[in-house]
């Protein structure tokens, strides 16, 4: 992570579960140092232990969290110069006090790409030069804004961070809790001073709960381009997710601007170089491509048989379906057996296909599977049905990709 000062200051925030024994995710109801604020008419308590003296003071509100008070805290974020994607510093501080954000861990492994899991115990410890530092800075938690501006009635939690000397440096350290009920989004941590000034701020992401935590790779689609003529072509990906790997190179803000002709040659315009097809892959945290709601039970010897099946039916040309099972059928082959899914519409849900002019024919195929070392038993109404009638009219354009997930034992 770059570093934009000489002062020595390290941030690490560690994120567990608040007990480990406990099933459901625990609530902040009962800790100190905290405030939280539900979307319902609450009552909000801070607690804040002085680090001289113990002594304990309790500050308590009453607001509603729906409609937003004026902001009354302005994060002046340099987002000329930030410190990363999601680590901003005020331009309102002539010296920074943090020198660097390290990390988060906790649950799942949790680490700087995955979102925090709401309810999760919040400990933020900071290694510091003390000099011209108060007893205690703060730390605030809000939804995200683009003007980086909030009232502190309106954070989801706020606690201090208590100054304390250690062996091997000075450090300020606290805990509060991210509340349960917070829904899956992007929120903003906030580090202030003691006189109120905004020392830097931090985008993150929080899932609403345990599954929405764990990261889902979204591996290879490719796209295909078949126009009756020679066409310029603009393709754009709007994906509930973070684009991993592209290639040719995608415009975050433009997309793809090719050159397609009718054999499915694609020139690029911006390298000048001639592709098959356009390829992307990322992650996302929408735990509905996990679905096995309409599946198929197979045996891994005869997956083949099975893929070259289906996707003849789900109306791929020879050339694809060599493409998609030379990529996938060394990963399935060897399980003894792969319930597989096409979840088609959660698939599209995600991952909107955008192209211009719009095409006669779509057909996206997206696979979702499970190796298994046993065969399972699908009732009925969930088992998966043959695709039939697909026709290639027109400007076809074909995509397919596919996800392996691991099944709760």
């Amino acid at each position: 992570m770059k570093k934009t000062t000489a002062l020595a200051a390290v941030l690490a925030v560690t994120l567990m579960l608040g007990a480990c024994t406990q099933t459901s995710k625990p609530g902040p109801s009962t800790e100190p140092t905290e405030t939280t604020i539900s979307s319902e008419e609450t009552t909000t308590t801070e607690e804040t232990t002085a680090a001289t003296t113990g002594e304990t003071t309790s500050e308590t509100t009453t607001t509603g969290v729906k409609e937003l008070h004026e902001p009354n805290l302005f994060g002046n974020p340099d987002l000329d110069n930030p410190v990363s994607d999601w680590f901003y510093r005020s331009k309102d501080v002539e010296s920074s006090w943090i020198d660097s954000l390290m990390a988060f861990y906790g649950l799942y492994d949790w680490n700087m790409t995955s979102p925090i899991v709401a309810g999760s115990e919040l400990t933020a410890e900071f290694e510091v030069n003390p000099e011209g530092y108060g007893d205690t800075i703060k730390l605030y938690v809000f939804d995200h804004n683009d003007d980086y501006a909030w009232n502190t009635k309106d954070a989801y939690t706020s606690f201090e961070a208590t100054f304390c000397r250690t062996v091997n440096a000075d450090q300020y350290y606290g805990t509060g809790y991210l509340p349960a009920d917070m829904e899956t989004g992007v929120y903003t941590l906030v580090v202030t001073r003691p006189d109120g000034t905004v020392e830097c701020m931090y985008d993150f992401d929080v899932a609403a709960d345990f599954d929405e935590a764990e990261a889902m790779p979204v591996d290879k689609p490719v796209i295909y381009l078949y126009p009756e003529e020679t066409t310029d072509v603009d393709v754009k990906i709007d994906f509930e997710g973070q684009l991993e790997c592209t290639y040719p190179k995608y415009d975050p803000e433009n997309g793809w601007h090719v050159v397609a002709d009718p054999d499915g040659r694609i020139h690029n315009t911006n390298d000048g170089r001639d592709y098959d097809y356009l390829f992307w892959e990322g992650t996302t945290y929408n735990s509905d491509l996990k679905s096995f709601n309409n599946a198929i039970c197979v045996r891994g010897c005869d997956t083949e048989d099975f893929l070259e099946e289906y996707l003849e039916a789900a109306g791929l040309n020879s050339s694809e379906i060599d493409d998609f099972i030379s990529f996938w059928l060394p990963m399935m082959e060897k399980n003894e057996y792969n319930l597989i899914s096409f979840p088609t519409e959660e698939y599209e849900n995600i991952a909107k296909l955008n192209v211009s002019p719009a095409p006669d024919t779509v057909i996206r195929v997206y696979m979702v599977f499970a190796g298994l070392d046993h065969e399972v038993e699908i009732a009925s109404e969930n088992q998966l049905v043959m695709p039939s009638g697909v026709t290639r009219d027109g400007f076809t354009v074909v995509e397919w990709g596919g996800s392996p997930v691991a099944l709760a034992k």
